[in-house]
């Protein structure tokens, strides 16, 4: 059997080689003997920074990653480094004295300006509202530490990909903003009825230079009211769609899921926007997405849904406005009448409305996931056992944080994990305790 013997080269010694003086050896001994000679001294002391501040000056002077030991000048680089730490900055004008050489005017005031620097940074670091000031940064670096711990979970662990499961390596979450983000799609839909598991009878979006219109042919008996609203009809026999008695083409509801994809395809992860979208138009556009397999593939081209009629109702006084209706809105502020409950003509208006009266209003507090329903029906087990209410479960799906996102955050920081990311989205710090509560109870 043959070893390989590798060599370890130490790549900042002399010829590679480690110390191996005898002298040096016993030098380095009486040094350890005399700090242990000091040590009921030095056992006490509160604070080695004034130490590491010299061990930083000696760098500057002998820096490490050069070999200074077998040199003549490290004596003079290491007096140089005890002369500043105890003269400070003008201790190169004082040798020149010494030596009878003119200290130089410039080297004086620059030596002088850096001590009255060094000077004024020690009596302000030792002043309350400095410290104050220190510990909010250290709190605010822990907690971003923390933050992103439980956010991406162990990164740099050794075998970590034999430790940890492919469940567990799932990013949670951040928290949304509309920083950066320019991409909007208005959208709207006219149906068979007022469930969420109507037919769509018409489509429109409009992004201010594409517009996307379609009648789509339904499946179901288009309901009276529904009629009377859009004026929409569709007769099963002649397999004819009617718009106030008009014929009009249609297409069937999956070529017009497929070509609002493809629209929305050529946007850089726009936002979806509409009235009342977050209640009614994006659970049935949900729930047809996912009859026809397409809910995945069209969720991870957007980024996030907002519903003006939210806004509508933070932003504007009840007492301006008769009710939150889009045509009583558009009428008011942009003076605009037209036909209402025709998707084509909603869109239109609405895209003026929002960027002309309510884009300036937004946060990222206003978005929302477009699979939000399905995060709120990830906690119905924990709504059933009353651990959480169901309008806690659904501010909770409105940021995208799902009930395995908490747990991931609970298994990577028991203690802070589900605390921080409450934080982060700006949620209660009450809900992070019951949740804590409940996953160390399910681990016993």
């Amino acid at each position: 059997m043959y070893f390989l013997l590798y060599h370890f080269r130490y790549k900042h010694l002399p010829k590679g080689e480690p110390l191996s003086n005898e002298n040096l050896r016993k030098h380095l001994e009486t040094v350890t003997e005399n700090y242990k000679k000091r040590s009921s001294q030095l056992v006490d002391l509160g604070s080695t920074q004034s130490n590491e501040n010299f061990n930083n000056i000696v760098a500057s002077k002998a820096p490490k990653n050069r070999s200074y030991g077998g040199t003549s000048s490290l004596k003079a680089r290491v007096s140089a480094a005890v002369l500043q730490k105890n003269e400070g900055y003008t201790w190169v004008n004082k040798v020149n004295k010494k030596a009878l050489l003119s200290p130089g005017t410039i080297s004086v005031r620059v030596g002088q300006r850096i001590d009255r620097k060094r000077l004024w940074q020690k009596k302000n670091s030792s002043s309350v509202l400095f410290k104050r000031d220190r510990f909010k940064r250290k709190h605010k670096k822990t907690f971003q530490q923390i933050k992103a711990a439980v956010l991406e979970g162990e990164t740099y662990q050794p075998q970590i990909e034999e430790n940890v499961s492919v469940r567990d390596i799932e990013t949670i979450p951040t928290k949304y903003s509309l920083e950066g983000i320019d991409n909007y799609v208005v959208f709207d839909l006219e149906t068979t009825g007022l469930s969420r598991t109507s037919d769509i009878t018409q489509i429109s979006a409009y992004d201010g230079m594409n517009m996307l219109n379609l009648y789509v042919s339904p499946r179901q008996s288009i309901s009276s009211k529904a009629s009377d609203v859009t004026g929409i009809t569709f007769s099963f026999e002649r397999n004819q769609m009617y718009c106030h008695g008009v014929p009009v083409e249609s297409v069937c509801i999956r070529t017009a899921l497929l070509q609002l994809i493809e629209m929305i395809q050529k946007k850089s992860r726009p936002v979806l926007v509409g009235h009342n979208i977050h209640s009614y138009d994006v659970p049935v556009l949900r729930n047809l997405l996912r009859e026809f397999n397409l809910l995945s593939s069209f969720d991870n081209l957007i980024y996030g849904c907002i519903d003006t009629l939210k806004i509508a109702k933070r932003e504007i006084p009840k007492a301006d406005v008769q009710n939150y209706k889009q045509q009583t809105l558009v009428q008011k502020f942009l003076e605009i009448v037209y036909d209402a409950h025709n998707s084509e003509e909603d869109v239109r208006s609405l895209y003026k409305l929002f960027h002309l009266k309510l884009k300036q209003t937004c946060s990222g507090k206003d978005l929302f996931p477009f699979n939000y329903l399905s995060i709120v029906e990830g906690f119905s087990g924990v709504i059933v056992k009353k651990v959480i209410s169901k309008d806690t479960a659904r501010k909770l799906s409105c940021t995208g944080l799902s009930l395995h996102h908490l747990e991931l955050a609970y298994k990577r920081n028991n203690d802070d994990g589900v605390k921080s990311i409450m934080q982060e989205h700006g949620l209660k710090g009450k809900t992070a305790n019951v949740f804590k509560k409940f996953f160390s109870e399910k681990e016993e």
